[in-house]
C-alpha cells in the first residue's frame, strides 16, 4: 500500500496524526507495530516504520519472525456492500441420512452459492454459514433453498439479511506479544476500550458497484493471505503485475474495498492444535435500544471479533474467538452482565473441525452480466453431491439459467 503524508485508506476516518498518537500511547515495540497494522497490513514495511519510528529491517524482523510465530494473525477486512454485495445468516439442518455429504455440499455453495462461512453447532448439529449474496438474488436464493428442502436435502432453513456489520481485532494489551499467550484472568470483569483503529464498520450495499474480475480475484487473494504483495497475486492469476499494481492501488484502494486490517491474537500456535473455540452469542427479538445494551456488554471482552444487527426479527450477533479454558467463564459473564436480556441469549458452540472459511465468491462475477446465480445448476450439483446422482429435472418458472460460466480459479 502506497503511504503518503496525511493520507491513508480511502475514505478512512483515522488521520495520520490520530495515528501516531495511538501508536505512541503502546507500551513496546511490538505493540506499536501491531496498531500500525491496523491501516497498513502486514507487509507496508516502511509506512509501519515512519510511523512508529522503528527501523525498516527490524520492522520486517518483528512482523515475520516475531509475530507471526507467536499467534499474531492479520487480515484484510473487505467491505462487501462496495462490491455490491450484501451478508446473510443462513442457517441449515441436513437430513440425517445426508450430514456425511454436508461438509461437500457446503463445499460446492462456496464455488456457485455465494457461502462464505460455515460451521457446525455443539450439540444441535445445526449449521450457521453465511453468505456475500447481491440483494436482487435474494427471493431466487429463497427459492433455492425451498428446493433443497422438498428434495430432502435440508429439514429446514431461516435466511436473514445482515443490516450492520463491525469487525473489531481482539486487544492485544490482554495478550502477551513476547510470550504469544493471554493474559486475561478467568472469571475477571473484563473492561475493554477499542479506539478506531481497531474497528472496521462495512457501508450500504452499492448498487452499481465499480469493479471487475481482475478486483475481485486480487481481493480474494488479498483475504487469503494478507501478507501477498500486488506481484505476488500476479503470479497467483497469470496475470501482468503493473495491471495487478494498477487495479490494486485505483479500484481497490481508491475505493475502500479494503477498509481495515484485523488482527487476531492466540491463533494457530501449533497446527495440531486448537486453543479457540468460536462462540456466537444472539440476542434475539430485541429492541433497539436492547441492541446497543447488549453491544456495549460484548465489546468489552477480549474476545470479541465481530458483530451484527438483523431486523426480522432485531437481532445482535457477536462473535467470539476463546480460548478453550475460558468458554465457561465468558459465557457466566454473559449471563450475568445481560440479566436483563437473559431470556433472549441464545449461544452457538462451534465445532472447529467442522468449519471453514472461504474468500469472496469471484467465481460468481461476470464482466459482461455482473453476479449471476444459475438456480438449476446449483441445485443439480448439490442434488449429485448428496444422492450420487442427478435427481429429475428441475423446472422453476421465472428464472431462466445463466448463459455464461465463469473460469475456474480457485484458491
Amino acid at each position: 500500500m502506497e503511504y503518503r503524508k496525511g493520507v491513508l485508506l480511502a475514505g478512512n476516518p483515522i488521520s495520520r496524526e490520530e495515528l501516531v498518537k495511538a501508536v505512541e500511547g503502546e507500551r513496546d515495540s511490538l505493540s506499536k507495530i501491531v496498531k500500525a497494522m491496523h491501516i497498513f497490513g502486514p507487509r507496508n514495511y516502511t509506512a509501519i516504520a515512519r510511523i512508529t519510528g522503528i527501523p525498516v529491517e527490524t520492522v520486517r524482523y518483528k512482523i515475520n519472525t516475531q509475530l507471526r510465530n507467536r499467534g499474531v494473525r492479520v487480515y484484510a477486512h473487505i467491505d462487501y456492500g462496495k462490491l455490491g454485495l450484501a451478508r446473510y445468516t443462513l442457517r441449515l439442518k441436513f437430513n440425517p441420512e445426508i450430514e456425511e455429504y454436508a461438509s461437500k455440499i457446503l463445499d460446492k455453495l462456496a464455488e456457485v452459492g455465494y457461502l462464505y462461512y460455515y460451521g457446525r453447532t455443539i450439540p444441535r448439529w445445526e449449521y450457521v454459514c453465511e453468505l456475500a449474496l447481491p440483494p436482487e438474488l435474494e427471493l431466487k436464493y429463497k427459492v433455492f433453498l425451498g428446493k433443497m428442502v422438498e428434495e430432502g436435502i435440508v429439514e429446514r432453513y431461516s435466511l436473514e439479511r445482515i443490516t450492520s456489520v463491525r469487525y473489531v481485532s481482539m486487544d492485544a494489551e490482554f495478550y502477551d506479544l513476547e510470550r504469544g499467550v493471554w493474559n486475561v484472568k478467568l472469571n475477571s470483569d473484563y473492561d475493554i476500550r477499542r479506539d478506531g483503529l481497531e474497528v472496521s464498520i462495512e457501508e450500504d450495499v452499492c448498487s452499481n458497484p465499480r469493479i471487475d474480475s481482475i478486483d475481485l480475484k486480487i481481493v480474494a487473494w488479498s483475504q487469503a493471505d494478507a501478507y501477498l504483495t500486488p506481484t505476488d497475486i500476479a503470479k497467483r492469476i497469470s496475470c501482468d503485475p503493473k495491471k495487478v499494481l494498477y487495479h490494486y492501488k485505483e479500484h481497490i484502494i481508491k475505493q475502500g474495498i479494503i477498509k481495515r486490517y484485523i488482527v487476531l491474537l492466540g491463533c494457530g500456535l501449533k497446527a495440531e492444535q486448537d486453543p479457540n473455540m468460536m462462540v456466537i452469542v444472539r440476542f434475539e427479538n430485541i429492541s433497539r435500544d436492547m441492541v446497543d445494551e447488549a453491544r456495549r456488554i460484548m465489546e468489552k471482552i477480549p474476545f470479541m471479533i465481530r458483530d451484527t444487527v438483523s431486523v426480522h426479527p432485531v437481532t445482535y450477533t457477536s462473535h467470539l474467538l476463546v480460548p478453550t479454558e475460558h468458554v465457561t467463564p465468558i459465557l457466566e459473564y454473559v449471563s450475568e452482565k445481560a440479566a436483563s436480556l437473559r431470556e433472549r441469549i441464545e449461544y452457538d458452540i462451534i465445532n472447529p473441525k467442522k468449519s471453514r472459511s472461504y474468500s469472496i465468491p469471484y467465481e460468481m462475477y461476470d464482466d459482461y452480466t455482473g453476479w449471476r446465480f444459475d438456480l438449476n445448476k446449483t441445485l443439480h450439483a448439490v442434488s449429485e453431491i448428496a444422492y450420487g446422482k442427478l435427481v429429475q429435472p428441475i423446472r422453476v418458472s421465472g428464472y431462466p439459467a445463466s448463459s455464461k460460466q465463469s473460469d475456474e480459479f480457485k484458491l
